[in-house]
């Protein structure tokens, strides 16, 4: 592992079959809004209430679509009228709740021993993610809590529901859990596999919570238009676009279509994005955005947690929902990568803008693919922000491949190079 130039990277993408991988970090050089998703939470609300289209299936039975439609007009109504700084003390109260988990011993104890606690061989399980809410939240402030964490905490919520020592903390004050009661107040009852799923699925603020945060991302048309970004003035787009076209594969972790409308080159979205045609439902549910007379579709994005949304939803959707029609199927992350890099025989992967520890399964996915293709002389190069990101990829890179792999002989043949990001964009800069 080391630190390289800005020349000898350059010369790595073109003497290999390279495949780049970005994250937000990437967007964020297009416009800092990215960057800035707390900021706009009423903004949003106005957004989504003004262009969003939210439908549910015809495929949905009349309780099914009752709860839903109730549940989320419910809390639609509540949050409407809050504001910015009366919605942002829903995700302060929330990290208390995070630390009433994390701290309980009753609770803690009963949601390791609960069936409904899901644990991977990589990766946090729920309570740790929980713990790291309430660690990030009150040490450095919610704005710092990974968007992709709260809807673990919807998931507890309804796990713990009924137990004694939550109704006595319910008592208390607490706008995420009023908003989250107000979200549940219609029922399905079940006694399958995921009830908690479909409880959580159904709840009205984890169905305001997800659209919310797509209709921030997609900010207004900065999502799928370049013209509107706000950085657009200081970048050489022929360049970057020249650039992208020297490798055989690009993949994003994001939703918007910002790496596609640079590179003019297909892009493989790993988690989804936005999309200008229907593609189905997902847990009976559609959303869309209007934008210049246009209809973005967002099934197939999977915003959550990675624990709860990426593997677990999944997992149980196909299971519960296979027979109805309409229903759409998640995105299958690992395979996506996987045939890609198999088709273009890519020996060298560069990632730009990945927070590791949020995207740890595309690392496994990697070393996984690397093995099983028998690539000679696999090379890694991962553009840092800073130091401690450095840390945080070696480190999440030796845990996922220490806790998944027996056959860890292909780590020590992986070339790992870094590079700082900051240097890769400024050759795009005029």
């Amino acid at each position: 592992m080391q630190k390289i130039s800005l020349n000898a990277f350059n010369e790595l993408i073109i003497e290999n079959n390279t495949g780049l991988i970005v994250g937000n970090g990437f967007s964020i050089n297009f416009d800092k809004g990215f960057a800035n998703i707390y900021s706009y939470l009423k903004q949003g609300i106005y957004q989504l209430h003004k262009n969003g289209a939210f439908s549910i299936s015809p495929d949905a039975k009349p309780n099914t679509r009752t709860v839903i439609k109730q549940n989320y007009n419910n809390v639609l109504k509540y949050i409407r009228s809050l504001s910015q700084k009366e919605l942002e003390e829903i995700f302060i109260d929330g990290i208390d709740f995070a630390r009433f988990i994390t701290t309980n011993e009753n609770i803690k104890e009963f949601i390791n021993k609960s069936k409904y606690i899901h644990r991977l061989k990589i990766g946090p399980d729920m309570l740790e993610i929980a713990r790291k809410i309430y660690l990030v939240g009150n040490t450095k402030g919610f704005q710092y809590v990974n968007i992709e964490h709260w809807p673990v905490l919807i998931w507890l919520y309804h796990l713990i529901e009924n137990c004694n020592d939550f109704k006595v903390y319910k008592l208390k004050n607490n706008r995420f859990i009023t908003v989250l009661t107000i979200g549940g107040h219609k029922k399905i009852v079940s006694n399958q596999k995921g009830d908690v799923m479909a409880r959580t699925r159904f709840n009205g603020f984890s169905i305001c919570y997800r659209l919310l945060i797509i209709t921030i991302i997609f900010r207004g048309g900065k999502a799928v238009e370049l013209d509107n970004l706000g950085n657009k003035d200081a970048i050489n787009f022929s360049k970057i676009e020249a650039w992208l076209q020297g490798f055989e594969e690009l993949f994003s972790l994001n939703y918007d279509l910002i790496l596609e409308k640079v590179a003019n080159f297909p892009v493989t979205y790993l988690h989804g994005n936005f999309q200008e045609y229907q593609q189905g439902y997902t847990y009976f549910q559609s959303y869309s955005i209007r934008y210049r007379n246009k209809q973005y579709f967002t099934n197939d994005i999977m915003l959550g947690d990675y624990q709860t949304t990426k593997v677990l939803n999944p997992a149980i959707q196909v299971l519960v929902m296979k027979n109805f029609i309409n229903e759409m199927l998640p995105v299958k992350t690992l395979d996506m990568l996987k045939n890609k890099m198999t088709l273009s025989k890519v020996n060298h992967i560069t990632i730009y803008g990945m927070h590791p520890e949020n995207d740890y399964h595309i690392l496994s996915g990697i070393y996984f693919n690397f093995l099983t293709s028998k690539i000679e002389k696999p090379t890694i190069t991962f553009c840092y922000y800073d130091e401690k990101e450095v840390e945080i990829f070696i480190k999440t890179w030796h845990q996922v491949i220490n806790s998944v792999y027996e056959n860890k002989d292909l780590l020590k043949t992986i070339s790992i190079y870094f590079v700082d990001s900051r240097d890769v964009f400024e050759q795009f800069l005029i």
